[in-house]
């Protein structure tokens, strides 16, 4: 194999890994230079592919996030994205997949299979990915092809007052083929709603000391009904969010809702799939 295209497949696999860990896009480069203790434009270069990877910087990495080297110098095609479809609600998406170990059933629970079968790479959840005399794979990440996509030009609002959280949704729904804006407070939020127009919503269903459910039917009182908004929460436990509350939200404006920890994939299909059918 080219030295270039090696570096290339490196980049791609701690790319893949520092999502896998929870790391946004924008953030990478500023934690591939703490690690490596290399310039912010070196660490930039090497996670384009466009600067060698040496064996001693591919295995302090892999060791920082606990990983095997082998794991991020494997030059087979299984790491290689493939076509796929990912069947999600009776739904069939066509997207791209990196395939990464074969699952056995044990350790730690992941988040999509693959298997193989026609010739083409399908992806489920774990709990539907067919019989156990499957041969099933762990999904490294899911890309969706943005060029045939019917959402290419679609624009999500993210609203969500941990920024954080909010940059990382936005990142994951660009890099998936929307164009998000994030927003950090109900404020900015209902101006930009005045003036712009979007085609989709998602919500973190506690915002600073209110619920969304006033900015849920302002949007549906200035949007399609048919406009997707998708309801995040992960605060049962903790008091704040009551589902009574959430259900009568649901029932009331028809929104759709994801428990947190978002998997976004997942969020990524679900979108695909209202838009597709509006």
């Amino acid at each position: 194999m080219k030295k270039a295209n090696y570096d290339r497949q490196v980049s791609e696999r701690v790319r893949s890994l520092m999502d896998r860990n929870g790391i946004t896009e924008r953030a990478q480069v500023g934690k591939l230079s703490r690690v490596l203790k290399l310039s912010p434009a070196q660490a930039h270069r090497k996670m384009n592919g466009k600067s060698p990877w040496t064996l001693p910087q591919v295995d302090r990495v892999a060791t920082y996030f606990g990983e095997t080297m082998s794991s991020l110098l494997d030059t087979t095609n299984r790491g290689m994205p493939h076509k796929a479809v990912l069947m999600v609600g009776g739904s069939r998406l066509s997207c791209r997949v990196r395939v990464g170990a074969e699952y056995n059933g044990t350790g730690e629970y992941p988040g999509f299979l693959s298997v193989r079968q026609d010739d083409q790479w399908q992806i489920y959840g774990p709990e539907h990915a067919c019989s156990a005399d499957s041969i099933r794979y762990v999904v490294e990440s899911i890309e969706f092809d943005t060029q045939a996509s019917a959402t290419k030009s679609s624009m999500i609002a993210v609203v969500d007052d941990d920024k954080d959280s909010a940059d990382s949704v936005s990142d994951f729904l660009n890099i998936g083929g929307f164009r998000a804006d994030p927003y950090y407070s109900t404020i900015t939020a209902r101006e930009a709603l005045s003036k712009r127009k979007y085609d989709g919503f998602v919500l973190d269903w506690i915002l600073d000391s209110e619920t969304a459910e006033s900015l849920i039917r302002e949007i549906r009182e200035s949007t399609r009904p048919s406009t997707p908004v998708f309801l995040l929460t992960g605060q049962f436990n903790s008091g704040r969010a009551k589902e009574n509350d959430i259900a009568r939200v649901i029932n009331s404006y028809n929104v759709e809702w994801i428990e947190k920890p978002v998997r976004m994939p997942l969020l990524i299909a679900e979108i695909t799939r209202k838009l597709t059918h509006l």
